[in-house]
């Protein structure tokens, strides 16, 4: 489904459905970060509520927390893959085992991201049950069921894990060519308008010395562009935006130090903003984020480098700014997807 769609909140009402239908057992929800796993732990509390037929426990394993095997038999596990890996390596393949026989369903969220090899690795380990000799079966969540462009042998490998079998929105009967128009129509997803940021020096040549940065798109040569002139690029388009009226504007950052330049540089011109990355402390990393999503007229502005482009809810988002470069297909859709919530999607 499209970013935006409601691909959470669908798949909680599919859960919810397979929960009723068993006497026992746990489902199992993969997510790559913090705030995927949050955000599907409040979603299946909200499912629940209207649909749930008995209680349930809801067991949180990442970031370090323990995982206590006596406690998964019933409801929901949201879990990083990281964990579990980190887990079998401690306590050996017996203890995926362990889990896996407790199991009746995975879900991974950003399917994609299942083939890398630790991930799948232990997806593919979790998934096979030793006690009925079966295999559970695994739902992928993705908006793009592909990594880039064209059909890369990674693409193949993910076709291959599930199975070649892909579930998409059909709108056809409904009279429309695609889902992203189904939903622009129904009010789901807003209609974007794109504006290219087109910088005066980019260049592949090695002439530059000092202000520049480097940025390695998929293992080909890196761009160079001056570093000053990147952030007036920046800026210019920031300044656009609020003239057009936007309160919640999203930076994505080409680098963590361009990350953190940006946000001083509009809070030196008193616009409030903040920068996260992956060495963010993660209490702060909450306190930027809820300041963010805070419910005020008022404008602010989140630059970040590699952390928003998945999970990342923020409804009231009405504009970001893609200041990196990337050939990801993935990523670039990601990106798009945290400013073009509709009026249904709040």
């Amino acid at each position: 489904m499209p970013t935006g769609a409601g691909k959470t909140r669908t798949t909680m009402n599919l859960i919810s459905e397979h929960l009723r239908q068993c006497e026992e057992g746990a489902v199992l929800w993969l997510a790559s970060t913090k705030e995927l796993c949050e955000q599907a732990t409040l979603e299946f509390e909200q499912a629940w509520s209207y649909l749930g037929n008995r209680e349930l426990p809801i067991l949180t394993f990442w970031g370090g927390k323990q995982i206590e095997l006596n406690k998964i038999y019933d409801g929901l596990v949201v879990a990083t893959p990281q964990t579990l890996y980190n887990k079998k390596q401690k306590y050996g393949l017996d203890f995926i085992s362990e889990i896996s026989n407790r199991l009746t369903l995975i879900v991974f969220d950003e399917a994609h991201q299942a083939i890398a090899r630790t991930y799948r690795d232990i997806t593919e380990q979790l998934a096979f049950n030793n006690n009925r000799n079966s295999e559970t079966k695994i739902i992928g969540l993705t908006a793009t069921p592909g990594k880039t462009f064209a059909g890369t042998q990674s693409d193949i490998d993910l076709v291959n894990f599930f199975r070649n079998h892909k579930v998409t929105l059909q709108v056809d009967q409904e009279g429309f060519s695609n889902p992203v128009r189904y939903l622009i129509n129904k009010g789901y997803i807003a209609e974007a308008k794109f504006e290219l940021l087109v910088p005066n020096s980019i260049t592949s040549n090695n002439n530059y010395n000092d202000e520049i940065f480097n940025y390695d798109i998929e293992d080909n040569e890196p761009i160079r562009i001056d570093r000053i002139e990147y952030l007036l690029l920046v800026y210019q388009a920031i300044d656009k935006l609020i003239q057009y009226g936007h309160r919640r504007i999203l930076i994505f950052a080409a680098s963590v130090e361009l990350s953190n330049d940006i946000a001083a540089l509009l809070r030196t011109l008193n616009i409030s903003a903040d920068s996260i990355h992956s060495g963010t402390p993660s209490e702060i990393r909450a306190m930027c984020i809820e300041r963010y999503r805070s419910k005020t007229n008022s404008i602010r502005i989140l630059v970040n480098f590699g952390i928003l482009t998945t999970g990342f809810d923020a409804p009231q988002t009405s504009a970001a700014v893609i200041a990196r470069p990337t050939k990801s297909l993935v990523l670039y859709s990601q990106m798009i997807g945290r400013a073009i919530r509709g009026e249904k999607a709040g």
